[in-house]
């Protein structure tokens, strides 16, 4: 666990990556972080749940995704 956000190295690399593609599916997700789209899905709920990461707009290719995170300034 990453000590600042309380996060996996697999949950950050997610994260990291949603700020950069707002739009990915959870197909691209799982591409991109060497993961099984089900570990995606089972990512995400839990980073939603604890105010890392929000979907707007629906779901599929309609929807975005807002990473929440704190910055430094």
């Amino acid at each position: 666990m990453n000590g600042t956000l309380s996060c996996t190295l697999d949950e950050m690399a997610l994260l990291n990556f949603l700020k950069e593609n707002p739009k990915a599916t959870q197909s691209d997700i799982a591409e991109h972080i060497g993961k099984s789209e089900r570990t995606v899905k089972r990512m995400t709920p839990s980073l939603i749940e604890r105010g890392l990461l929000e979907r707007i707009n629906g779901k599929g290719d309609k929807g975005s995704w807002v990473v929440k995170t704190k910055d430094k300034d």
